[in-house]
């Protein structure tokens, strides 16, 4: 069974993956005043722990749609990333 959740949680971690990819690469073309910043890299890297959570979730639902042990179990692996 494929729900229309696990289909919105891959594509929304496929976006946030490539708004990550696109947004470190601009911003290690623009020279700040600060070589030893890291705010990129940092807001990119919750861009890609966005996007990580949100695709083991998409993919957990599409799997383990029918099964309510497996789902709560998909939720536990997947929110580690949102602390990060």
């Amino acid at each position: 069974m494929i729900t229309t959740t696990a289909v919105a949680f891959i594509l929304l971690a496929f976006g946030l993956a490539f708004l990550g990819w696109r947004f470190l690469r601009a911003f290690r073309k623009v020279h700040t005043r600060e070589p030893k910043s890291r705010v990129g890299f940092l807001l990119g890297l919750c861009f890609f722990a966005t996007a990580l959570h949100n695709g083991i979730l998409g993919f957990g639902t599409l799997f383990f749609a029918t099964s309510p042990g497996a789902l709560s179990l998909v939720s536990i692996i997947a929110y580690p990333f949102l602390v990060i």
